[in-house]
């Protein structure tokens, strides 16, 4: 997943001092929102949306290149957008008015009283969207660059330790005891229970803890983790185990899925 602005987090409790935090070395770093549960942050991931044209009028228009998954007729749906070099004013956290499922224009508050009045000629960017998973088997998303986030709960009591979106619905996560889950709505504004599916644990290994995951496609990826236990998918919902006698005793700590015949990975010694 392309990040387009660098993402930092700063590992322990949420508290004041120990939160997510987002920026650049230009700008320095940017406290955000915290969670309200006291759950070590294990990753991060970053999920876009590609804009097509956001219309030089008043209120601007976002034309995304696939369905933004605004529920039809919303108002007021908050949403953040980054990387529109021209027309600027629709950067940054603003409200949505659904118009079709891949257009909405730009308001300044969840009333839609004040509009967004562009200022450049059409340009393109990316809907941003970002997920948090901690130690205590939650997963968090928030859809305003951090500010608010939704508690997306597991049916997992184990902590995830890794998680990676391939788009703003799609996407996977790993954890403690064999966990594997897989999202059938990522997206989700309300905090649903059933946004993230448990899958069949690799290999029937309920013991191993996973670190790791590296998808190339929404359905072709690599997960791993202690043990060397590496294992591979290419249909989202079996596995192959791919650990070789060089790999035991050792803990995976991170891998990149090239495609079905190649990973990269490093290991502790």
């Amino acid at each position: 997943v392309t990040m387009t602005q660098p993402i930092q987090i700063r590992k322990g409790k949420f508290t004041t001092q120990n939160s997510f935090t987002v920026g650049g070395s230009a700008t320095g770093w940017s406290s955000k929102t915290p969670l309200p549960y006291g759950a070590d942050i294990k990753d991060v991931a970053v999920s876009t949306l590609s804009i097509l044209s956001a219309t030089n009028a008043t209120p601007i228009v976002i034309t995304t290149a696939t369905n933004h998954n605004l529920a039809t007729g919303a108002v007021g749906d908050v949403v953040y957008i980054s990387g529109l070099t021209t027309n600027t004013n629709g950067n940054g956290k603003h409200y949505a008015k659904y118009i079709t499922d891949t257009t909405f224009s730009l308001y300044a508050e969840a009333g839609l009283s004040t509009a967004i009045a562009g200022n450049g000629v059409t340009s393109t960017g990316v809907v941003e969207y970002v997920w948090l998973c901690t130690t205590d088997s939650r997963i968090h998303c928030s859809f305003d660059g951090g500010d608010a986030w939704v508690n997306q709960d597991t049916d997992e009591p184990y902590s995830v330790n890794a998680i990676q979106l391939i788009t703003p619905s799609i996407g996977y996560a790993v954890g403690a005891s064999g966990t594997v889950m897989k999202a059938i709505a990522a997206y989700d504004r309300v905090g649903s229970t059933d946004v993230w599916d448990t899958m069949a644990t690799p290999g029937g290994d309920a013991v191993s803890t996973f670190y790791c995951l590296s998808f190339y496609s929404s359905t072709g990826g690599w997960i791993a983790g202690a043990n060397g236990k590496v294992y591979l998918t290419t249909d989202g919902s079996t596995w192959t185990a791919k650990t070789t006698a060089t790999l035991t005793g050792k803990t995976i700590l991170g891998i990149y899925g090239v495609d079905a015949s190649n990973a990269r990975l490093c290991t502790s010694l």
